[in-house]
């Protein structure tokens, strides 16, 4: 098995590199290498294999892979993505023991078992760390005075959002339904590309379906179905502005399991067909 290096991708011996828009059509064979990975898919879709485990990936996705974590990509048509790549020592003990006071962040660096390894974020939250990512590469492909410390500072600043963003999406808040709800909208999250039922939501909730209903209603105003069918119809704008994946692949991708059904609940959200969307975006 191939073990990548990240002296072979960072300049200066310094812990730390970015990749902008690879892809390609062409399967990756599986590897691990000597870094962490955090790897954004910015349009197309494929699979991803970790430790096993067959990932679907589609834009918008985000995937945390470790150290000496086994995987492989088998790439679709148009299939593109951009990562940052970095090892553990380019935190200071300080710095360390600040970010593993969030858990996502804690459970990935020291590979607990359950850690996150994939995560589908809301269109505006992808475009906020897209912009962080764009900020880190422009400083780190620079040669200015002081651009490592400059990159430093962009790094921390984008892994810290990052996680706090993650963590968002999975803690608990202060009161007992809001506990529930933020557990179960982080599960959602996590699993959007492919059905979900009422009986596993509340299994991850830990709580009886008339009781989750009940606590999504108080604390969102909406049933767990209709927040699902949201955060799709959410995912699938994104996804629109990508003119190489079709109407059909979008719907599949998002969870989807009849392209009619998602044509329809995406005008009653929408007020437009998804094509007509798409071309007014164009």
């Amino acid at each position: 098995m191939h073990q990548f290096l990240i002296r072979n991708y960072a300049a200066e011996d310094f812990p730390l590199a970015v990749n902008s828009e690879a892809g390609g059509n062409g399967d990756q064979a599986e590897h691990i290498h000597d870094f962490y990975e955090i790897m954004f898919v910015t349009r197309g879709c494929g699979i991803c294999s970790l430790d096993d485990v067959n990932y679907p990936m589609i834009g918008g996705d985000l995937f945390l892979i470790g150290d000496r974590d086994r995987h492989s990509f088998s790439p679709g048509e148009g299939f593109r993505y951009c990562n940052v790549i970095f090892r553990p020592e380019i935190f200071s003990a300080f710095e360390l023991a600040n970010l593993e006071q969030l858990s996502v962040c804690r459970d990935w660096l020291e590979r607990r078992p359950g850690r996150l390894r994939k995560l589908s974020m809301s269109p505006g939250s992808f475009r906020e760390m897209r912009q962080l990512f764009n900020r880190l590469e422009t400083v780190l492909r620079s040669r200015g005075p002081a651009r490592l410390l400059a990159a430093k500072s962009l790094f921390m600043m984008f892994i810290v959002d990052l996680f706090q963003y993650l963590e968002r999406g999975r803690a608990p808040e202060a009161r007992g339904g809001e506990r529930v709800v933020a557990r179960v909208t982080g599960y959602i999250r996590e699993n959007i590309r492919r059905p979900i039922t009422l009986a596993e939501l509340a299994a991850a909730g830990r709580i009886g379906v008339t009781q989750l209903c009940a606590a999504f209603r108080k604390t969102l105003g909406v049933t767990p179905g209709e927040y699902i069918t949201r955060i799709r119809i959410e995912q699938a704008r994104f996804l629109l502005e990508d003119a190489e994946l079709s109407v059909s692949e979008i719907a599949y991708g998002t969870g989807f399991s009849d392209p009619g059904y998602f044509a329809r609940c995406f005008r009653r959200h929408v007020q437009m067909s998804p094509r007509e969307y798409r071309n007014a975006r164009k």
